[in-house]
C-alpha cells in the first residue's frame, strides 16, 4: 500500500515537473500565464526553498537552495524565466484527493478531477477511492500492519484505478498545455 501510494506521488511530481518544463520552454511572455499560477510559483515555491534550505543545510551544502533562488528570480525577466515546479508538486507525503485538486488547480487545470471523476465512472467515485487508500496506507506506514490487509485481488483493483487515473491526468494535463500552446504569442 506504502509503495502503490509512494509511486503515485512519484508519477505526480514528474508529471507536474515535465508539465512545467514544456511551459517554461514554450517561451511565452509571463503576462500570459495564469496569475494564479505566478502567484504559486512564488507561495510554493518559497515552501519548496524551505524544504531544500533544510537538506542543504544536513548536506552542508545550498546547492539544492541555489537552484530554486535562480529560477524563482527568473521571473523578473517576462520572456526567459523558469517557473518552479516543485512549487507545483507538492503532495504533503499523502496524494489523496484533496491534494490531486490542489496540484491541478495549481497548474490551471482546476475543474479536471471533476471532469476525471466523470471520465471514471466504472471505477466508483475517486474522491472515496482515494480517501480510503489514504487511510489504510497511513495506517500500513505508521503501525506497520492493517487489521484486514488487502488481498491480491485488491491490490490489482488499486494499481488499475491508480493507472487510469493517472493516464486521465496526463491526458488533461497534455490539453492545458495545448491551450497554453495556441495562447497569445
Amino acid at each position: 500500500m506504502v509503495l502503490i501510494s509512494g509511486y503515485f506521488e512519484s508519477f505526480l511530481k514528474d508529471i507536474v515537473s515535465e508539465y512545467i518544463a514544456k511551459l517554461n520552454a514554450l517561451n511565452k511572455p509571463l503576462a500570459s500565464i495564469p496569475y494564479e499560477m505566478r502567484m504559486k510559483n512564488f507561495t510554493g515555491g518559497s515552501e519548496a526553498l524551505t524544504l531544500a534550505a533544510k537538506l542543504d543545510k544536513k548536506q552542508k551544502s545550498t546547492s539544492k537552495s541555489d537552484d530554486l533562488v535562480r529560477r524563482l528570480a527568473s521571473i523578473s525577466n517576462p520572456t526567459s524565466y523558469e517557473l518552479v515546479w516543485e512549487a507545483f508538486a507538492d503532495t504533503k507525503s499523502n496524494p489523496g484527493p484533496d491534494i490531486v485538486k490542489n496540484i491541478l488547480k495549481g497548474v490551471d487545470a482546476e475543474h479536471s478531477w471533476e471532469e476525471i471523476n466523470k471520465l471514471v465512472t466504472k471505477h466508483g467515485d475517486l474522491n472515496l477511492f482515494l480517501t480510503a487508500f489514504i487511510e489504510i496506507r497511513n495506517a500500513c506506514a505508521h503501525t506497520g500492519r492493517h487489521s484486514n490487509p488487502p488481498t491480491g485481488q485488491m491490490l490489482a483493483e488499486y494499481v488499475e484505478k491508480f493507472k487510469l487515473l493517472s493516464e486521465c491526468i496526463d491526458v488533461l494535463l497534455g490539453i492545458r498545455l495545448e491551450t497554453f500552446y495556441k495562447a497569445i504569442p
